[in-house]
């Protein structure tokens, strides 16, 4: 296995990972209580989720289909 592959998987997962964290966290916690700036952020983080989730599961598709090219061809 190429070292780009393992590289775009973990960065994608941590990616996906690190925001599906966030706004669990957010939904647990009592956000009022931030900075206007760190809410803003967290929303932007929820408001986005999904379409972050996607372009990671895309990135890591991308990344198994380079490695099985490399293998098959």
């Amino acid at each position: 296995m190429s070292s780009a592959v393992p590289a775009i998987l973990v960065l994608a997962a941590s990616v996906a990972i690190g925001g599906w964290l966030s706004v669990l966290g957010s939904h647990v916690a009592q956000i009022e209580v931030l900075p206007a700036s760190c809410r803003r952020r967290l929303q932007w983080w929820q408001s986005h989720t999904a379409l972050i989730t996607v372009v990671c599961v895309l990135a890591a598709l991308a990344a198994v289909s380079m490695q099985a090219t490399k293998i098959i061809g």
